[in-house]
């Protein structure tokens, strides 16, 4: 048991000289692609009302006037 303790001792030895800064991400100020994902994250109700919108353009544009 008193070997653990020394295998224990020597791995925590070694955190004095392990670096204690935090790490940064630097923010990428994305186009319009970005900000769209943003947004879809943040509201994920937001695909299917898109979906929606599109299916209802574009069965318009096929059946014109039948619709």
């Amino acid at each position: 048991m008193s070997k653990l303790t020394q295998e224990e001792a020597d791995l925590e030895a070694s955190l004095s000289s392990a670096p204690t800064e935090v790490a940064e991400f630097a923010e990428q100020d994305g186009g319009l692609i970005r900000k769209a994902q943003h947004v879809l994250h943040q509201n994920p109700a937001l695909v299917p009302l898109i979906v929606l919108i599109v299916s209802v353009i574009i069965f318009g544009a096929i059946l014109d006037q039948n619709f």
